[in-house]
C-alpha cells in the first residue's frame, strides 16, 4: 500500500503541475496496472473488502480519477479558466485520497479476529 500511495502521490503532483500550466505535456494516464489500481482491484479488496474505510478510498480514487479526466480535457481544450476554477476542488480532492490511502495500513483486516473477519467479508466472499 506504502508503494501504490507513492506511486499515486508522485502521478497527482504531475497532474497538478500540468493543470496549473507548469507543464505543457499533459502526464500520462494512469495505468490500469499501476500500483494503485492494482492494489484497489487485488491485496486492498483481498484484505478490506467491505471494511468502509477502503470502501471510502475505493469512491474516492474514482472521484479523483473522474475529475482528473474532466480537467486534463478541459486544458488540453484551451478552457484554463475552468480548469483554475477548479483547481482548489482538485487539490482537495487529492488530499483527501491520499490521507485516506493511509487508513487501511493502520488497521488491517488481517489483525481482526478471524470470525470478525469473516463477517466484515461476508459480502464479498473473500477472506
Amino acid at each position: 500500500m506504502l508503494y501504490a500511495r507513492t506511486e499515486q502521490r508522485a502521478w497527482l503532483a504531475s497532474v497538478d503541475a500540468y493543470l496549473a500550466g507548469k507543464h505543457d505535456a499533459p502526464p500520462r494516464p494512469e495505468l490500469p496496472n499501476g500500483s494503485a489500481c492494482a492494489w484497489l482491484r487485488s491485496e486492498g479488496h483481498q484484505r478490506y473488502c467491505n471494511h468502509p474505510a477502503f470502501q471510502e478510498v475505493e469512491r474516492q480514487y474514482q472521484r479523483v480519477h473522474a475529475l482528473v479526466r474532466e480537467l486534463r480535457d478541459f486544458q488540453s481544450a484551451g478552457r484554463h479558466e475552468a480548469v483554475e476554477s477548479r483547481l482548489a476542488e482538485f487539490r482537495t480532492a487529492r488530499d483527501v485520497l491520499l490521507t485516506q490511502m493511509k487508513q487501511p495500513s493502520r488497521a488491517p483486516l488481517d489483525r481482526i479476529p478471524v470470525e470478525l473477519r469473516r463477517a466484515i467479508c461476508d459480502g464479498c466472499g473473500l477472506q
